[in-house]
């Protein structure tokens, strides 16, 4: 399983990472396929159109045999239009759960932690504290990737490193990349 946190987390005045790219969770993905046997199927867990999208495309060279799945109820493409409207990412979390069903969203959280736990395999980032809640709580193997931190000054920093006492790695992404 693949989380891919970006929304607010990547975008607008507030952001507080630099986003990795689709690709690079999936090379990650296909390395722990060859340590845990056999991956059939990827499992997703985004709110992002984008990330989609792009994942579709870059399966095909990075993990050929394997089948993506998302789930096909969760509301991205209207949730991402709503919220980008306006060109402000930074909305008060008033205003963003007055424009949600937060039964729905409450029920996509839950469904998206309980896979990524269960899986056999789960690729994130340390900048999602709902990447770390999955990683944290299963027993599998993970790659949590420590991507450059925006200061939103213009400048950036890597972020990780810190909790050797999970059994992952950590990977630090070349911020290079990010400029």
């Amino acid at each position: 399983a693949c989380h891919v946190r970006r929304g607010d987390k990547t975008s607008g005045p507030d952001a507080q990472a630099h986003s990795i790219p689709v690709v690079s969770y999936l090379k990650y993905m296909r390395e722990l396929a060859d340590e845990v046997g056999s991956i059939d199927t990827v499992y997703l867990a985004t709110d992002d159109l984008e990330v989609v999208r792009s994942a579709e495309s870059e399966m095909l060279t990075c993990l050929p045999n394997q089948r993506l799945l998302i789930d096909p109820l969760e509301d991205r493409e209207s949730r991402s239009r709503e919220l980008l409207k306006d060109k402000d990412l930074s909305l008060s979390p008033d205003r963003l759960s007055s424009m949600m069903d937060l039964e729905r969203v409450a029920i996509e959280a839950v469904t998206n932690l309980e896979l990524l736990v269960a899986s056999k395999a789960l690729v994130g980032s340390w900048s999602s504290v709902y990447g770390k809640v999955a990683q944290y709580t299963r027993a599998g193997r993970s790659v949590i990737l420590c991507e450059p931190r925006s200061s939103g000054k213009g400048s950036t920093e890597i972020v990780g490193g810190a909790c050797t006492a999970v059994p992952s790695a950590y990977h630090s992404v070349d911020e290079s990349k990010f400029v």
